[in-house]
């Protein structure tokens, strides 16, 4: 392991920055969440000329004197650095470095993060994301919100990519879903096209979750920034989220060097029916009783007269609004 990088030394409201000891772990979080706001992506090759930028734009709200510059307190030197002041320069490297360079910056020995050991530091770091961020925006906690991304689910590794078909349900689609195994009620939606819950049932496209409840059709996943649950190994220390974030074009990106895998729900699967062009065989009463519940990371079971479409399922945790 390369020896760690970045010293904090603080005392109440002052620091030091050195380039000995890192601060990592949950904080990244945040600043990935910040990041999609900066103009530039931070080169971290030298990490030695990132902290120097720091200390230069972020120590004493960037009033950097000659006798002390931020390149000294960066090699070692003991000036005295307060971070009080966090100018649009200093949020733009600051935040940048905690989100692009985590990789560089290696966790200490007890995985814990030293900002949690530094008396106001994390909150400067969230300074910093306020300044990146337009006035009166910030993150809407959801409830019960699912994402259905990756059709065919041949992208898990990938962290970026284009997405012409994402879905969101704003609800648990399972909570007002018809069982399969309710022969009547099965019938009743092919007939009238009418769920007991209300919902219209489109016998063009139709979903299926891992119990074999037939859900309710979700919307189009519309542009913007998503917060999804990081769910799967290998996940930073105390690391929950991560942001998605949707273009207008329908590509994507995950934050914080997160891939599909690492947000997807392996327990929950779905899928989307279609009839084959020209045929109307693809009916609901043709689940296969026998194959459910699925197997958690299983694909979805094959419907007789049916095309099938198997989806990732991620959490929203919240959105950006």
């Amino acid at each position: 392991m390369r020896p760690p990088s970045l010293l904090i030394a603080a005392a109440l409201q002052h620091c030091v920055l050195d380039a000995r000891v890192t601060f990592v772990g949950a904080q990244v979080l945040y600043a990935n969440e910040a990041r999609n706001a900066a103009d530039r992506e931070i080169d971290c090759s030298d990490i030695s000329a990132v902290l120097a930028d720091v200390n230069e734009k972020c120590c004493n709200g960037g009033r950097a004197s000659s006798s002390q510059t931020g390149h000294r307190r960066a090699q070692g030197s003991s000036g005295t650095c307060a971070l009080d002041t966090c100018t649009p320069a200093c949020a733009e490297v600051f935040v940048g470095m905690m989100a692009d360079c985590n990789d560089q910056l290696p966790t200490m020995g007890s995985d814990f993060s030293i900002l949690s050991e530094i008396q106001g530091a994390d909150s400067f770091l969230a300074t910093c994301e306020s300044v990146l961020s337009p006035p009166g925006d910030g993150w809407i906690p959801t409830r019960s919100w699912f994402l259905a991304m990756d059709p065919g689910m041949q992208q898990r590794d990938k962290s970026s990519g284009f997405q012409p078909e994402a879905w969101l349900w704003r609800s648990d689609p399972g909570n007002t879903g018809v069982w399969f195994a309710d022969h009547d009620a099965v019938q009743q939606l092919e007939a009238t096209h009418r769920a007991p819950f209300g919902w219209t049932f489109d016998p063009e496209k139709w979903w299926v979750e891992e119990h074999g409840a037939i859900m309710e059709t979700p919307e189009p996943l519309p542009p913007g920034k998503y917060k999804v649950m990081w769910l799967n190994r290998p996940r930073p220390y105390g690391v929950e989220t991560v942001t998605l974030t949707v273009a207008p074009d329908m590509s994507w990106s995950l934050g914080g060097g997160a891939t599909l895998h690492s947000v997807t729900h392996m327990p929950c699967r779905c899928a989307m029916y279609s009839p084959p062009e020209g045929t109307d065989s693809c009916v609901p009463e043709n689940l296969p009783a026998d194959e459910f519940p699925v197997t958690p990371g299983a694909m979805m079971p094959a419907v007789r007269g049916c095309d099938k479409m198997d989806y990732a399922v991620l959490f929203v945790h919240s959105i950006w609004g």
